[in-house]
C-alpha cells in the first residue's frame, strides 16, 4: 500500500497537476487541492463536484494573491 502512495506522490509532484482529495461528511463534502507547492483546505460543497470546484477556485485565488507562479 505504501508503495502505491509513494508512486502517486512522485507522479503528482513531477507532473505539476492539481491533486484533489474529497472527504464525505454525510450531507456535505470537504475538499482539498494542492499543486505541489500550495495546498488549500476546508472547501465545502453539497456534492463532490461542488467541493472540488470550490477547492479549485480557492487555490486559484491563493496563487493570485500570493503572486506564486507555477
Amino acid at each position: 500500500m505504501y508503495l502505491f502512495n509513494f508512486w502517486d506522490w512522485l507522479w503528482f509532484y513531477r507532473r505539476g497537476n492539481i491533486k484533489y482529495k474529497v472527504f464525505d461528511f454525510g450531507q456535505t463534502y470537504m475538499a482539498t487541492a494542492s499543486n505541489g507547492r500550495v495546498t488549500v483546505v476546508n472547501c465545502y460543497g453539497e456534492t463532490k463536484q461542488l467541493a472540488m470546484n470550490s477547492a479549485r477556485i480557492s487555490l486559484h485565488k491563493t496563487l493570485l494573491t500570493e503572486n506564486i507562479h507555477d
